[in-house]
């Protein structure tokens, strides 16, 4: 998965182009001009604050084609489950780019 991108170096991720508005497709020309192929979520933090409501911190390491880390960014999403039982993203918050060390 790609973080806010919908790109992997395999091709498209979402094959609808109507859902590629033109911020959508700055950020696939930015991570795969970055070499990133691939991201893979770690959740950092996960606090429940009530059944319904969780606010998750993730960690997305960006890796290249031969799975080597470029870089990582993190962000908190508020999750709100529905109905149905389903949880939902309701918020997500960028902190930003996080340097390699």
């Amino acid at each position: 998965m790609i973080p806010a991108g919908g790109q992997s170096c395999r091709g498209p991720l979402i094959r609808n182009r109507k859902t590629h508005t033109p911020a959508r497709r700055k950020t696939i020309e930015h991570y795969s001009t970055a070499g990133v192929c691939d991201a893979r979520p770690e959740i950092v933090r996960l606090d429940e604050i009530t059944d319904r409501v969780l606010v998750v911190r993730v960690h997305w390491p960006w890796l290249d084609d031969q799975g080597n880390a470029l870089g990582a960014e993190c962000s908190t999403y508020t999750l709100r489950r529905d109905s149905a039982g389903d949880w939902r993203i309701r918020t997500a918050i960028m902190h930003g780019v996080e340097a390699l060390n």
